[in-house]
């Protein structure tokens, strides 16, 4: 359950990234063939001067995680192709040069659509942003400067006063495991973790 909600908070990052207010005249549908190894993904990762692109790619009923590094410096020439619910139908989404943190507070917003809880379940998130005119067919970003509010678990938090079901310290210690693997396995030797209490 829990990796479904994590999934979901990324997904959403994700894809609201690809969501560029000022992309209106700007195609992102490729007519390339999708990469139909792959079922989940891309998952971006920084570390020190280096980029992780993670998938996770089924080859003949075998999952499995395919992983592309770069330098950071190197990011600015890529575009990560996205598959879609839609067969052979991709989108690219390119990485911001720099990170930072975003505006959390706006004046003057004439219209928002706000969504919560979308499961990662793709063709529902895009059938919703088409339905209200937030996407076109292509992907591109129709909504003007007008708003798009992901607010993942938080509404059910709150109406139910629980807990979030994964810790940002819990998500946290995942990816250093999950580092520690992938640099365990590329330099084959023990990788030691601080233990947290």
């Amino acid at each position: 359950m829990g990796m479904i909600k994590t999934n979901a908070v990324i997904f959403a990052a994700l894809f609201a990234c690809c969501l560029d207010p000022n992309s209106e005249k700007r195609s992102n549908l490729h007519k390339q063939a999708a990469d139909t190894t792959v079922i989940d993904g891309p998952y971006v990762l920084y570390r020190n001067d280096s980029v992780f692109v993670n998938y996770i790619v089924d080859s003949s009923g075998v999952k499995a995680v395919r992983r592309d590094s770069m330098s950071s410096s190197a990011k600015n020439n890529v575009n990560l192709q996205i598959n879609t619910d839609l067969p052979g139908k991709t989108f690219a989404v390119q990485l911001k040069q720099k990170l930072s943190n975003e505006k959390s507070e706006w004046n003057g917003v004439k219209k928002m659509l706000v969504i919560s809880d979308i499961e990662g379940n793709f063709e529902a998130f895009r059938k919703l942003l088409q339905g209200n005119q937030v996407i076109d067919e292509n992907f591109n970003w129709t909504f003007g400067k007008d708003h798009l509010v992901l607010v993942g678990d938080f509404v059910d938090m709150i109406r139910t006063d629980r807990a979030p079901f994964i810790a940002g310290e819990d998500g946290l210690r995942a990816l250093e495991v999950a580092l520690a693997a992938y640099e365990s396995s590329q330099t084959h030797s023990v990788v030691s973790l601080v233990a947290v209490a």
